[in-house]
C-alpha cells in the first residue's frame, strides 16, 4: 500500500528485483453491460422473469489485474511470465485466471498459455453452466522490409468444454496469421481450423477467417491513442445433413493513455463486442437461435512499471 501511495504521488523507490528483471502490471476497473454474452431478446426475458437463471445480475462491475515479469538474458533475448486475473463484483463465478510463459529473442517470439477454467454463460433452457479450459502455443517472426515489417505467425492449442452438450467444440485448433506493420500500427489476417473431438456431435468443428487492425499513435509526449478493430467469420462444419451455422463476430476498442510519469499511465477505455448468428438451428444449447448479442465495456486502467 505504501508503494502504491508513492506511485500515485509521483514519487518512487529504486525497486529492482535484479539488474535484469522488470515488473509491469495493469489494474483496470470497468462496467460490463453483458458479462454472460446473452442475446438482446433474452436479456429482456431474464429481466422480466420469463427465463430463470442462476445469475445475480445481468450486468456487473469487473476488476482485472495483469502482471508481467520480464527477465533479460541478453540485450536481445528475454523470458517472462504473465498472469491475468479477472473478477466480478456480483457474479463471482465469472472470475478466471490466465497464465502465459514467453520467450523473445530478436525478431522471434514464442509463447505458451493456459486457461484453467472460464465460465461462458448459463444455457437459456436448462440453466446449466457452460465453461471451458484451454491451452495454446504460438510463435511469430518479424521480417523487416524497409520501414515496414511482415509478421507471419502460427498457433495451435486445445479447448475442452465442461458442458457435455458442447462436446462438438472440444478438440484442437490450428491457426496461421500474417501481419503487415509500420511502427506500432498493424493490419493482420488469420485463418483458423478447429477440429471437434466428438464424431457424433452436430458440428465437427469450424473454419474461421479474420482480419484485425491495431493503431498505437503518440499524440503528444504524454498522450497516446490505442485503437483496435477486428472481424471474424466463423463457419461451422456440420456432421449431420441439413445443419448450418455461420457467425459474424465484431470487436472494437479505443483507449487514450495519459502518461503521468515514467512509471504510471492512466488509461480510460471503451470496448464493444458483438456477434451475429445466421442460419442457426433449434438446439437446447443455443444461446440465441439467430438473435444478435452485444457487449459494451467501459472503464479505466492504471499501468505501472517497476
Amino acid at each position: 500500500m505504501k508503494i502504491l501511495t508513492m506511485v500515485m504521488l509521483g514519487q518512487f523507490w529504486p525497486i529492482h528485483l535484479t539488474p535484469h528483471a522488470t515488473v509491469y502490471f495493469t489494474t483496470s476497473f470497468a462496467y460490463d453491460r453483458n458479462p454472460f454474452q446473452y442475446p438482446d431478446g433474452a436479456i429482456d426475458s431474464i429481466i422480466d422473469g420469463y427465463i430463470q437463471l442462476p445469475i445475480r445480475s445481468i450486468d456487473d462491475f469487473r476488476t482485472s489485474f495483469l502482471g508481467t515479469l520480464r527477465y533479460s538474458l541478453s540485450p536481445s533475448t528475454a523470458i517472462g511470465f504473465r498472469v491475468n486475473v479477472v473478477s466480478y463484483a456480483r457474479n463471482t463465478e465469472k472470475g478466471y485466471q490466465r497464465f502465459k510463459l514467453f520467450l523473445k529473442s530478436g525478431n522471434f517470439n514464442l509463447d505458451v498459455s493456459y486457461l484453467p477454467y472460464k465460465l461462458l454463460f448459463y444455457t437459456l433452457k436448462s440453466g446449466s453452466p457452460v465453461g471451458y479450459h484451454s491451452a495454446r502455443a504460438g510463435a511469430d517472426y518479424r521480417i523487416d522490409v524497409g520501414s515496414l515489417c511482415l509478421k507471419p505467425g502460427l498457433a495451435t492449442g486445445m479447448v475442452k468444454f465442461e458442458n457435455p452438450t458442447f462436446d462438438f467444440m472440444s478438440g484442437r485448433f490450428y491457426q496461421a496469421s500474417l501481419g503487415l506493420c509500420r511502427k506500432n500500427n498493424c493490419i493482420s489476417a488469420s485463418y483458423k481450423v478447429h477440429r471437434g473431438a466428438e464424431s457424433d456431435a452436430v458440428f465437427s468443428g469450424y473454419v474461421q477467417r479474420g482480419v484485425k487492425l491495431t493503431i498505437n499513435e503518440g499524440l503528444s509526449k504524454k498522450l497516446k491513442l490505442e485503437f483496435s478493430a477486428s472481424y471474424r467469420n466463423r463457419y461451422f462444419v456440420s456432421s449431420w445433413e441439413g445443419y448450418r451455422r455461420i457467425d459474424d463476430i465484431y470487436s472494437t476498442s479505443v483507449a487514450l493513455e495519459y502518461r503521468y510519469n515514467l512509471r504510471l499511465g492512466i488509461v480510460p477505455f471503451a470496448e464493444f463486442y458483438a456477434r451475429r448468428i445466421w442460419r442457426d438451428f433449434a438446439s437446447p444449447i443455443s444461446v440465441g437461435k439467430g438473435m444478435p448479442y452485444n457487449r459494451p465495456l467501459l472503464g479505466i486502467k492504471l499501468r505501472f512499471r517497476i
